[in-house]
């Protein structure tokens, strides 16, 4: 994932007018990554190729100057290729699985509930979740057990995938 070409997931109300660009450059000169015009694949992304230290960088300046909260992510996936339903699909033959190797989990039924797209964490993978009655029961809240599928190629994140994410997001977004 590091050695992928970034662009910029961005949330919530965004634009990028000639004004604003312009106001954006004159404040700070060093993003001259922005895109002289918004005209990125799908409305949530900025349109931008960058390496990932660079797409970094611009998460936190945009963040900490202008209140654009935006994500790192590959532009494989601007554009997702597999289905809410196709991974939906793809998520319950994983929880059967999970559920056939260590029946202790005590795994609910899968929700069909998905946090997509919007999901910031991720940006890159469908999540579905359900109730974990283990883990509930040793006081964890909320107690869910949790699979991603790709929204590219249908796989399921592994937890070091996962990890890899949450810390690219992490950093991005300047959390302390």
């Amino acid at each position: 994932m590091l050695q992928d070409t970034y662009d910029l997931h961005v949330y919530g109300t965004f634009s990028l007018d000639k004004e604003r660009l312009q106001q954006i450059q004159e404040r700070r000169s060093e993003l001259k990554f922005l895109p002289a015009n918004k005209s990125e694949p799908t409305p949530e992304f900025m349109g931008l190729e960058l390496d990932v230290l660079q797409a970094i960088y611009l998460c936190r300046s945009l963040k900490e100057n202008f209140k654009i909260v935006a994500l790192p992510t590959p532009i494989r996936y601007w554009v997702p290729q597999i289905s809410e339903e196709e991974a939906f699909e793809i998520a319950k033959i994983e929880h059967l699985r999970v559920i056939q190797n260590d029946p202790e989990l005590q795994l609910g039924p899968l929700t069909d509930k998905v946090f997509g797209r919007s999901y910031q964490m991720y940006g890159v993978a469908y999540g579905f979740n359900c109730a974990n009655i283990k883990a509930q029961l040793a006081g964890y809240v909320p107690g869910t057990w949790w699979v991603h599928v790709d929204m590219v190629d249908g796989t399921v994140w592994t937890d070091n995938q996962l990890d890899a994410r949450k810390l690219i997001c992490y950093l991005a977004r300047g959390d302390s």
